[in-house]
């Protein structure tokens, strides 16, 4: 095997690592984040309730609902600039700076 070919074959090997490695990262960052989401959501209840002396509730399906809608924003706003970056020309994108 040639030096090139050698090189190409170990980049390949090290993109099939690196790529569900920074899936797992990203995966874990956002359920952490949604994760703290919801306990700064119910602290919050919990101190407003306390201080105001008012009642209230936290229903499944209203965390459901934020969880859902936090996560359909993530999405949009993550796949929409990736998508527009992947149809720049890496040549074009570098002059341009």
């Amino acid at each position: 095997m040639s030096i090139p070919a050698a090189l190409l074959a170990q980049q390949q090997h090290i993109q099939t690592i690196f790529t569900p490695v920074m899936v797992a990262i990203a995966a874990i960052s956002l359920l952490a984040g949604g994760a703290l989401g919801i306990g700064c959501g119910f602290f919050l209840s919990w101190l407003i309730a306390t201080l105001a002396e008012w009642w209230t509730i936290v229903t499944t399906a209203s965390v459901l609902i934020a969880a859902g809608v936090s996560a359909l924003v993530r999405i949009l706003f993550g796949i929409y600039p990736a998508m527009k970056a992947a149809r720049i020309n890496p040549i074009e994108a570098l002059r341009y700076e």
